[in-house]
């Protein structure tokens, strides 16, 4: 006589979350909020991989951040975005997404 295997249940989350809170996969609690502040501060490659991690993290990345974080940290980034800029002045390109300005 053998049982059938018992069906796994989906772990509940507590329905008392903010909305700045989204748990992960793994069911650990993540303060959007927090995230995104400490993503501000972050140098362009660190941007784009904490902004891979996750898809609330990618949805809250804006060109503002790209572009700070760009200039903030100079180096061959702010480079591109200069001749980026004179680019989209002379309307020749259309603004890029906030992610495909990180992978430049």
């Amino acid at each position: 006589d053998s049982k059938p295997a018992a069906k796994k249940r989906p772990r509940r989350v507590s329905a008392a979350l903010k909305k700045s809170e989204e748990p992960s996969s793994e069911g650990v609690v993540i303060n959007v909020d927090a995230m995104v502040t400490v993503m501000e501060c972050l140098d362009p490659r660190s941007l784009y991989n904490t902004a891979l991690t996750c898809k609330s993290l990618l949805s809250r990345v804006t060109t503002t951040m790209v572009v700070r974080s760009a200039l903030i940290h100079g180096d061959n980034a702010k480079k591109t975005f200069e001749e980026l800029y004179k680019l989209m002045k002379n309307h020749s390109i259309h603004p890029p997404s906030p992610l495909r300005l990180l992978r430049l």
